[in-house]
């Protein structure tokens, strides 16, 4: 009690004393059915349900607007810009996919140092594979050649010693 109010019921301000609370028996699960009002909180999440629900589709009607003025507004796209049907950009091209032009070119090079074939057959050239390339090459650097046995050095120019 406060110092104004010197009795009970002037401290409560003139309203009468709460209820006393009833017993309740032990072992029993129990709430105060005063202290929660499911309908009003049904009301509210429903209240709120509907106004979140009103300005999601204000916010989506507002953004479509202000999206179609965007696109009255915008310029035209420049004649270039826009692909020709049947007309494809001048040389050299972008690849539309590397990786497989890439694997291609692996495949070729791969067949063109492995297998056998004419570089060029106007000439006579032909190809052969790389591996047994080298080994007609080391074979023929390792034996002496008939033609450079049977020729006599050069004889070294006049006037050096």
């Amino acid at each position: 009690m406060d110092i104004e109010h010197k009795t009970p019921a002037e401290a409560m301000g003139g309203h009468a004393a709460p209820a006393p609370l009833p017993v309740i028996p032990p072992g029993t699960i129990a709430y105060e059915k005063t202290d929660v009002d499911t309908r009003s909180i049904v009301r509210v999440a429903i209240f709120l349900a509907v106004v979140i629900a009103g300005a999601a589709g204000i916010a989506f009607g507002v953004f479509r607007l202000l999206g179609e003025r965007a696109e009255r507004n915008d310029p035209p796209a420049p004649p270039l810009s826009r692909p020709a049907e049947g007309r494809l950009a001048p040389e050299p091209r972008l690849q539309t996919a590397p990786a497989a032009d890439l694997a291609v070119l692996q495949e070729a090079e791969r067949r063109a140092l492995t297998g056998y074939g004419w570089a060029d057959e106007a000439a006579g050239v032909a190809r052969i594979p790389i591996e047994e390339a080298m080994a007609l090459y080391v074979g023929q650097a390792a034996r002496p050649s008939a033609a450079a046995a049977a020729s006599p050095s050069p004889s070294p120019p006049a006037g050096h010693p």
